[in-house]
């Protein structure tokens, strides 16, 4: 399991809309999104993550379905920081919540890629933890390492 995709749905879920007015036909929405979380979890020490960009949602009878996010995510720590640029769907069903497309892919300029996160990924929004990770991924060592030096 990877720490920051749990950050990552963690945020995206405090992401949410207000729920709309009940309506028969699905109604979309969209915003604009600019929020800094901090992460506590993935590496020894904290993680500020900005989050910047636009989300879509498909809303049906006020309940959120579906949405697409174009997003810049900033991992910073110890003065050093890292940009990626994330596309991807979201799902979200009574327990779960499914991304699919490319979720990280952070690069240290020189030395390539140090955090990959690509595919399909379920999170279980009762306790937390993913239930599926199919995709390629290479973890967070490499990422917090760069952010530790």
């Amino acid at each position: 399991m990877r720490p920051f995709v749990l950050a990552l749905a963690l945020a995206a879920t405090a992401l949410t809309l207000a729920p709309g007015a009940a309506a028969d036909p699905p109604t979309f929405d969209r915003s604009i999104v600019d929020r800094t979380v901090v992460d506590y979890w993935s590496c020894p020490f904290p993680v500020t993550l900005w989050i910047h960009g636009d989300v879509r949602e498909m809303l049906v009878d006020g309940e959120r379905l579906v949405s697409r996010r174009h997003l810049e995510v900033a991992f910073s720590a110890n003065g050093r920081t890292l940009t990626t640029s994330q596309s991807f769907m979201s799902t979200e069903r009574e327990t779960t919540q499914t991304f699919v497309g490319l979720i990280h892919n952070v690069n240290v300029p020189g030395e390539g890629v140090v955090m990959l996160t690509a595919g399909r990924v379920v999170f279980d929004l009762v306790g937390g933890t993913v239930l599926l990770d199919s995709g390629p991924g290479s973890g967070v060592s490499a990422l917090c390492t760069f952010l530790a030096a």
